[in-house]
């Protein structure tokens, strides 16, 4: 979805940059132009102009009656004020809790943070808008840009900037703004008008937006309606995983299993266990061992509506996006129905799903379970001896017993007795 800028039109702002797109048969999109009243240059300073409030109502309109919002793989790229009206657009979608499958936004060069042409505009025209909202530090920019941060707008989304390295009309500042961790590519030898009006599909700016179209979002960015990432998940974790990881013979050939399941061609595990024997951990581990980045997991809570997690696995296994799925509180039945859903789709995904009780292997679909016991008592010793080294002898053995080869429980209990003082 392409929105213009300040002056733009549909059909002339691009120039044949949707044509280069259309003809790509490797970009499975279809690309639309969006537009809004926003004068010629020759009546720039002397017309008025609708606010960017009610131009991002209108373009969301005009997504909502050419898409599925919630369902559509939906990218929108933004020239100039269109940037701005997209940002816009994602903060009325956020405030009204509107699910949208929006996932990525490349910008060109937008003024996030106001343009040179726009202050000397002011003093010109006091009818514009577009003009007003524009000016460098505008309240109206800075309102936005506030917005979004405050709400974590871009958590979900992958985002791109192109920018002009001349700095015709926005400058490199403004046109990073608060997007500078995220991509950015400069082009030379373009001005603000001409780096959205490619004269071949080798220039850069093609290539760029052609490249950033066809890669594949991490999960953790992914706009899931139910699912955390991992680092989100773990935030709200009670348990906190505070415990130095111990390992006996039974959780080492755990991590091996689960290491080689996911290193294989199937990649489906089945961890089971009560709760508090390091179902969690276990995978926490094997993230930090293989130093996985978050992004790259999504947790879902199993406990939710069946049909809601459903729908869910297969809008992710349909979406080409690659990661690893965690399914906590999983039944069978929802574990094999997520491993048919990445099987009949050809999906990257890894999947682990975990659960209380064990399950008969041969309720398991192209799975391996890897079913996690007790502690070994020696191990549960270690942990109360490290953690209450002035315990004596005797009650640091009837606190083993009492922990019953629960990491999790070694962890309370013995947090309990520090703050008691031993």
């Amino acid at each position: 979805m392409f929105v213009h800028g300040l002056t733009g039109q549909v059909g002339t702002t691009w120039g044949n940059f949707p044509k280069f797109l259309d003809e790509d048969q490797s970009i499975e999109y279809e690309v639309k132009e969006f537009g809004y009243t926003s004068p010629h240059l020759a009546w720039l300073f002397f017309k008025s102009a609708p606010s960017i409030s009610s131009i991002a109502n209108g373009v969301l309109s005009d997504i909502k009656a050419h898409c599925d919002i919630e369902n559509d793989d939906i990218i929108l790229v933004g020239h100039s004020m269109g940037g701005i009206v997209i940002k816009k657009m994602l903060l009325k979608l956020n405030a009204k809790g509107t699910k949208h499958n929006i996932s990525k936004v490349c910008f060109f060069d937008v003024p996030h943070e106001g343009s040179g042409l726009a202050n000397i505009g002011k003093y010109i025209s006091w009818r514009n808008r577009h003009l007003k909202s524009l000016v460098s530090n505008a309240s109206d920019l800075d309102d936005i840009n506030d917005q979004w941060v405050d709400k974590s707008i871009d958590q979900y989304l992958n985002i791109l900037s192109i920018i002009d390295a001349d700095e015709t009309i926005v400058s490199a500042m403004s046109s990073k703004s608060i997007f500078r961790h995220h991509q950015i590519e400069t082009i030379n030898n373009v001005n603000h008008s001409s780096i959205v009006k490619p004269k071949t599909e080798m220039d850069s700016v093609v290539i760029h937006l052609k490249k950033f179209i066809k890669s594949k979002p991490s999960l953790g960015k992914f706009n899931s309606q139910i699912g955390k990432p991992i680092d989100q998940w773990l935030k709200y974790d009670e348990r906190k995983h505070e415990l130095p990881y111990k390992t006996d013979n039974a959780r080492q050939s755990a991590f091996e299993a689960l290491t080689n399941a996911l290193e294989s061609q199937t990649p489906y595990i089945r961890i089971t266990g009560l709760s508090g024997l390091g179902k969690s951990r276990l995978i926490l581990e094997y993230k930090n061992n293989k130093k996985i980045d978050d992004k790259e997991f999504l947790v879902i809570n199993g406990a939710d509506l069946r049909s809601t997690i459903q729908s869910e696995i297969s809008r992710l296994s349909e979406s080409g996006i690659t990661g690893y799925i965690i399914i906590d509180n999983c039944k069978v039945e929802l574990h094999n129905y997520a491993v048919n859903a990445i099987e009949i789709n050809h999906s990257n995904l890894k999947l682990i799903t975990t659960y209380f009780y064990h399950d008969e292997p041969i309720h398991l679909k192209n799975s391996i379970p890897i079913k996690l016991e007790k502690l070994a008592s020696e191990k549960i010793d270690e942990i109360i001896h490290e953690r209450l080294p002035q315990l004596d002898p005797p009650l640091r053995k009837q606190l083993e017993v009492f922990i019953e080869g629960f990491p999790l429980l070694a962890q309370m209990a013995t947090h309990e007795l520090q703050k008691m003082g031993l």
